[in-house]
Formats: structure tokens, C-alpha cells, sequence
């Protein structure tokens, strides 16, 4: 914090006024720490910019929030998510990951944190799906050194042997959204060599040219400033990096083990998933529709996997191992808004 505050004064001159210091007393600094265990702070990740009223309207009704929900926008696509009961929080903080419109909803816990302006909205938790794994590499050892490779890891889904028999082995991890999504990593086992393809559950919206969720400069790397051809473009990354989300059936028969980092029992962890992706039955006069298919509805197509949003919304959420996408025009309102910037 000293670091930064030297290097902002270096360049500016003070006035004695300029120089005087406001002190914030402890008092409000526990009302402050109190009122963050309510609260968290979301980016849409998506270059276009989007559409307030059909997020906080279909995110409030994903979420199935109790009571009092208040969004107040804090930026482009950011917005300041305040909530009248913890327990929605915490279900909401550990369902991740959500997408809106297709895009990511980057979430940050405002809780520990001492300014808006410290969030990053880098990283987020999916699963990972480590295919084509030998019998002796399925086990959580291995899951743990092959989501090291990627990132922080919250947990490996095995059973109580710490052994994990079957078409994958299912990690979560903590993804750096501005790095390219790993498409996999060579296992050595003895003199063989194997090659280990990862595919991402309820995967949204990323760039084809260069592998990212996030584009720190809001634009493509890998293509040419005012030009968006795919004229010659050897694709390295594409939908086959999307997978469905593991049956819900077959978890039944596993528990998962943790990492030294993780907080929830897998048996909580397994229940959570579950209850905040399943859709609440539509009200009386609102005019929503859902339509089920499989992963496909959530490609993001050629051009990078971005999508503009216009009057509608749609979230993608899994519910029974199907995907789901639901489309909601603006109904009555069920949250409030406050905009503009703070």
C-alpha cells in the first residue's frame, strides 16, 4: 500500500491542505467488516456491455435469493451485490462458477477486502475433467499435481481411497482468467508418455484465437487491431474444451477429497452444486421460457465466443447432469438498483 501511495505522490505536488490526514476510526471499521459478510462484488466478463436489468432480474431468480437483494453498479459490468441473508451468499460463493448471457460472472468476496479498486476479478473455481488418464494415474496425488500445473486446487473428486477409477478424473480448480485455458498435459509414467486432455464443466464464453476467458485489454491479442477474420486461422482452442457437468448420479457413489486449502466437506460441497442450480418454477405473468439441450447451446461459436446482449438473458446452469439455458424477458421487478459510479 506504501508502494503505491509513494509512487502516486511522485508525480504531485501537495499543498499543505492537500497533505492533511483523515483518520477512520475502529468503529466504523467493524460496522464496515459486519456489513461485507453480506456483500460481494461481480464483473460480467464480456467486451460489450451488459444489460442491467435482465441480470439482476435473472441472476436475483437463479440464485433464489431470500428477502432483499440490493445490485448497485460500481462500474462497467461491475456491480456491488448486497444481500439480506449470509446463507445466500454462501450458497451463491460456492456454486460458481455462473455465466450471464453466456458470459462469466466473476464473483470476489468483499469480505477481507479494504477497497473495491483491489479486486482483480482474475481467477474463478470450475471443474476440470482430466481424461485418458492410466489406471495408475487416477488417484488424488496425481489430480493434485496435474491441477497444480493449472493453479490453486480446491479439491479432487475420489473416492475414500483416495483413488478415482473411471472415463476421468474430476479436479477443481482455481483458473487464472487471463491466462489460455490448458488443454491438457503430458503424464509420465515409467518410459511412456501419455497426453492428458482437460475439458472444462459449464465452460462460458471464450476466445477462440488465444484460449482466454478474459481479455485484460478488452481485445484480442492474437489478432490484428481492426481486423476480425478467420482467414487463415490454424484454431488452437475451441468448443471441444466444454463438457457436461458429471451426473449427479454417479457422485452419489464418491465423496471428494480436499486440499489443504479447502473449506466444505465434499458431501456439502456435492449438495450446494445441486440446490443453487435448480431453477424456481416461473411466477404467474412473468414471460420466461426454458429451453433444455446439451452443452452445444452454450458454444460459443467461431468468432471468438463472444456475444452481444440485446433485450433478453439467458443463464446457463445445470441441473441433473443436462444443461440448461434459460431465456427471461423483463418481467416485474424483483431487486433493486442503484447506478452510478462510486
Amino acid at each position: 500500500m506504501e508502494s503505491v501511495l509513494s509512487k502516486l505522490c511522485e508525480g504531485l505536488k501537495l499543498t499543505e491542505e492537500e497533505q492533511q490526514e483523515v483518520v477512520v476510526s475502529n468503529e466504523e471499521v467493524i460496522i464496515s467488516e459486519a456489513k461485507s459478510k453480506h456483500c460481494f462484488m461481480m464483473m460480467v466478463i464480456t467486451d460489450k456491455e451488459a444489460n442491467r436489468g435482465a441480470l439482476r432480474n435473472t441472476m436475483a431468480r437463479v440464485w433464489q435469493i431470500e428477502g432483499k437483494a440490493i445490485f448497485k453498479e460500481v462500474g462497467r459490468n461491475k456491480f456491488l451485490v448486497e444481500l439480506k441473508e449470509r446463507a445466500d451468499k454462501k450458497r451463491i460463493m460456492q456454486g460458481r462458477p455462473w455465466s450471464f448471457d453466456k458470459n462469466l460472472i466473476c464473483l470476489q468476496d468483499c469480505e477481507g477486502h479494504e477497497s473495491r479498486k483491489e479486486m482483480q476479478f482474475q481467477h474463478e473455481p470450475f471443474w476440470v475433467q482430466c481424461h485418458d488418464l492410466p489406471f495408475a494415474g487416477m488417484n488424488a496425488n496425481t489430480g493434485l499435481n496435474l491441477g497444480k500445473s493449472m493453479g490453486e486446487v480446491l479439491m479432487v473428486d475420489t473416492d475414500d481411497s483416495g483413488v478415482c477409477w473411471g472415463s476421468f478424473l474430476r479436479l477443481r480448480v482455481m483458473i487464472d482468467l487471463t491466462k489460455p485455458l490448458a488443454r491438457g498435459r503430458v503424464l509420465t509414467l515409467g518410459n511412456a508418455k501419455y497426453w492428458i486432455p482437460f475439458k472444462y464443466e459449464r465452460l462460458p464464453n471464450f476466445c477462440y484465437h488465444c484460449g482466454k476467458i478474459k481479455h485484460v485489454t478488452g481485445m484480442c491479442d492474437q489478432l490484428d487491431k481492426g481486423k476480425a477474420s478467420l482467414e487463415g486461422f490454424n484454431q488452437q482452442y475451441g468448443a471441444w474444451l466444454r463438457t457436461s457437468p458429471k451426473s449427479i448420479f454417479a457422485e452419489g457413489s464418491q465423496s471428494r477429497k480436499e486440499t489443504s486449502q479447502g473449506r466444505m466437506s465434499g458431501h456439502d460441497q456435492r449438495k450446494g452444486d445441486r440446490e443453487i442450480q435448480q431453477e424456481k418454477e416461473a411466477p404467474e405473468g412473468r414471460e420466461e421460457s426454458v429451453m433444455a439441450g446439451t452443452e452445444e447451446v452454450q458454444e460459443a461459436g467461431n468468432k471468438g465466443g463472444r456475444f452481444d446482449s440485446q433485450s433478453k438473458a439467458d443463464i446457463s446452469c445445470e441441473k441433473r447432469g443436462t444443461s440448461v439455458s434459460v431465456e427471461a424477458t423483463l418481467g416485474k421487478e424483483v431487486t433493486e438498483i442503484e447506478t452510478g459510479d462510486q
